[in-house]
């Protein structure tokens, strides 16, 4: 885990945050740090719990950008949740090493695994709640990158046990990142669209200024054991999660390889013996369509 900071006042939060606040973040294993905001509403009713919710991609936009997203957030005051979006800083993001330094996906989600841990003890232990179990609570969501923000605390660094639940939608990318950069026969479902899918794998390598050197531009098999240690559903240390729900949203019409690395995911929580995994397809594709909001507003008020 690393050390989070507060700094200034954020200055790109969407309209009606009631705290928009600046943060810094270092990790120990980690050669430069990262930067974002976190853009935090309050309930407009009762609190019922704290959701957290973590973008595509870098993370570098808030999740709720689209009026669609908005609208959402604004149902979620309405049930009673406190929502915090999570948004890194361009180049400081949490998927990105130094130039040239081999840190490794897994290393750098010490970062989204810091602020999970920061924001449950900071904003959401003060709220004094007492939820049921697998109620939420304090539960994370994230889509595509985001999904893979919410799983890795999970898999690597042992949040399970404030986490009450997990909403991984179209994702995580990175459960089987050998997998999707080797493109092998048979497993089609799970290989990463060129050129964007490759250079989000690359700069967590060090090759975060180049979309086509890099080794899963490349396919280069010689990274597989590598890729395999640093991906969340084959390199992480704990997959038996009973007291947390993991429930995935997954589109059927989703082209970039997403659907089917969130699967893998999936079977190795079940696999493992976690008691509570929900897969659930739906009519979309690689982001949320109205639908998926409402699927995801239901799985978080259960």
């Amino acid at each position: 885990m690393g050390t989070f900071s507060q700094t200034r006042r954020g200055t790109t939060c969407l309209p009606g945050v009631d705290e928009c606040l600046g943060f810094e973040l270092d990790c120990p294993a980690l050669a430069q740090t990262a930067s974002g905001e976190l853009d935090m509403r309050r309930a407009t009713r009762p609190d019922r719990g704290l959701v957290m919710l973590f973008s595509a991609g870098k993370g570098e936009r808030w999740w709720g950008e689209s009026q669609q997203d908005l609208a959402l957030l604004d149902r979620l005051l309405e049930d009673g949740f406190t929502v915090v979006q999570v948004r890194w800083n361009k180049r400081e993001s949490w998927l990105l090493s130094a130039p040239g330094e081999d840190a490794g996906t897994a290393h750098l989600a010490c970062r989204p695994a810091t602020v999970v841990q920061w924001v449950h003890d900071n904003v959401y232990v003060p709220q004094g709640l007492d939820p049921a179990p697998l109620t939420c609570g304090f539960c994370l969501a994230g889509s595509s990158g985001g999904a893979s923000q919410v799983t890795y605390p999970l898999a690597f660094y042992g949040l399970d046990g404030i986490v009450d639940a997990v909403v991984p939608i179209s994702g995580p990318p990175h459960a089987d990142q050998a997998a999707g950069c080797l493109h092998p026969q048979g497993q089609e479902d799970v290989w990463y669209a060129e050129v964007v899918g490759f250079s989000n794998i690359d700069g967590s390598y060090g090759f975060r200024y180049s979309d086509t050197d890099g080794p899963c531009a490349r396919l280069d098999a010689a990274m597989a054991a590598r890729w395999q240690a640093e991906s969340v559903a084959t390199g992480g240390a704990d997959y038996d999660h009973p007291a947390t729900r993991v429930h995935f949203i997954l589109g059927t019409s989703d082209t970039t390889g997403a659907t089917g690395q969130g699967k893998l995911y999936a079977a190795r929580l079940e696999a493992e013996g976690s008691p509570h995994v929900t897969v659930e397809l739906i009519d979309m594709g690689h982001g949320l369509n109205d639908p998926g909001r409402e699927l995801l507003r239901q799985v978080l008020l259960e």
